[in-house]
């Protein structure tokens, strides 16, 4: 099992305690794709959690999505079938660019 590094958060920092909350950074990557994944893909995410068909004119479903148990958005395809790793074979799915002006206070 790969070793993955560990985030830790100040919960509460006084001169009696300081408090601390872990979060393995696999998870908290996780977390973060499935919420961009929920919000530039909602259509196609909506229809892979309910067991759906991505319908035909989104643009990713050449793509063959597919949600893993992680409910991530994975590419699908042939490759399932060679020797490669699950994430070599399946990536996650993200979009490609990032409108600067959603970022915008």
């Amino acid at each position: 099992m790969p070793h993955h590094s560990v985030l830790f958060k100040i919960i509460q920092d006084t001169p009696e305690a300081r408090i601390y909350f872990h979060v393995d950074t696999s998870t908290a990557l996780n977390c973060i794709c499935r919420t961009v994944q929920q919000q530039v893909f909602y259509r196609e995410y909506q229809a892979l959690v309910k067991n759906e068909i991505v319908h035909a004119s989104s643009d990713i479903l050449s793509l063959s999505p597919f949600l893993d148990e992680s409910e991530l958005m994975r590419v699908g395809g042939r490759l399932k079938n060679s020797n490669l790793a699950f994430n070599a074979c399946h990536p996650i799915l993200l979009q490609t660019h990032i409108n600067s002006a959603y970022y915008r206070a």
